[in-house]
């Protein structure tokens, strides 16, 4: 199978290694991010003071892209956005240790500006299990926001305002972590 390469299908499983739930898929559907890297091992403390920054970079990419673009393969993000409207609220997932260790992040409502834009808080989960997050939540705690999106709930194309926010709300947590 020309163009054709093996990949993961959860990052948890690139970074600790399994191979059971393997995927083919066209090398154009790919994230940015190269999917191996040293981090395939499973590190101790000791370990994860050796890995290079860009390692860790590739690492807190990695784990922020897949948790928002879980959240927005998982949920209707459109119709939560709208249906939101007390601030502080938890928007998705809902919360239960379940979610919270397996989806890492959350996003929480923000107040509505102008009638119009709402603010999207992207937070990090407390059962959240992927290093980077842990060191940030050390640091910071659980209700430091790792971005801040703002939703125009009146955009012509909200599916469209979905995405373009939920990427600006990555590129924002890339930079904080």
């Amino acid at each position: 199978m020309e163009g054709v390469v093996q990949c993961f299908q959860y990052p948890s499983q690139v970074l600790r290694g399994y191979q059971r739930a393997a995927t083919s898929i066209d090398p154009s559907q790919l994230p940015a991010v190269p999917l191996y890297t040293n981090l395939h091992r499973k590190t101790q403390d000791s370990d994860a003071q050796s890995l290079s920054s860009s390692d860790t970079d590739i690492m807190a990419r990695w784990t922020v892209k897949k948790a928002v673009d879980g959240l927005a393969s998982t949920y209707n993000l459109v119709q939560r956005f709208l249906g939101a409207s007390v601030p502080g609220r938890r928007i998705v997932p809902r919360q239960n240790e379940k979610n919270d260790g397996q989806v890492q992040v959350r996003l929480d409502t923000g107040e509505k500006v102008d009638g119009r834009f709402l603010t999207i808080y992207l937070q990090a989960n407390k059962q959240a299990s992927a290093s980077t997050l842990l060191k940030f939540i050390k640091k910071y705690g659980t209700h430091e926001n790792l971005a801040v999106g703002k939703f125009d709930t009146k955009a012509e194309d909200l599916d469209a305002e979905v995405e373009r926010v939920c990427n600006d709300m990555v590129e924002q947590a890339e930079k904080k972590l």
